[in-house]
């Protein structure tokens, strides 16, 4: 998922609720990093899984992944599998809401991801490799 389209996501999702319209570019990747530090501790992004124990930033159920590299601009990948991208957005709308009717859908659509994504890694019988 491109950066911009993560950006078009959240907004769309907390249109009428809240203006993210405002945010800088810096606040954007102040608030993906903590969406994606929230994402890999609740699921093992397998384009971050590393064996370079220099590169280890946390173990996740006993996988070690890398540290994500945020981007630059809005024309970059983010750094991380595609399903979690999506729960990354509404972890990051999860947090900006104020609605209490919101909130509760943004945190119910972000533990379902996680725990589809987890589902279906496991279910492959994926051994970290």
């Amino acid at each position: 998922m491109l950066f911009s389209k993560l950006k078009e996501i959240v907004t769309t999702k907390l249109k009428g609720d809240v203006d993210v319209s405002t945010l800088t570019n810096d606040e954007w990747l102040v608030k993906l990093d903590e969406a994606l530090s929230q994402v890999t501790t609740d699921a093992i992004p397998s384009e971050l899984k590393t064996y370079a124990s220099f590169d280890v930033f946390k173990v996740v159920n006993g996988c070690p992944i890398r540290k994500w590299e945020l981007p630059t601009a809005d024309t970059d990948e983010l750094d991380i599998d595609e399903e979690l991208a999506y729960a990354a957005t509404d972890y990051i709308a999860f947090k900006h809401a104020q609605l209490d009717k919101n909130i509760m859908r943004y945190e119910a659509d972000f533990n379902e991801k996680i725990t589809n994504y987890n589902w279906n890694y496991f279910s492959k019988g994926d051994d970290y490799e």
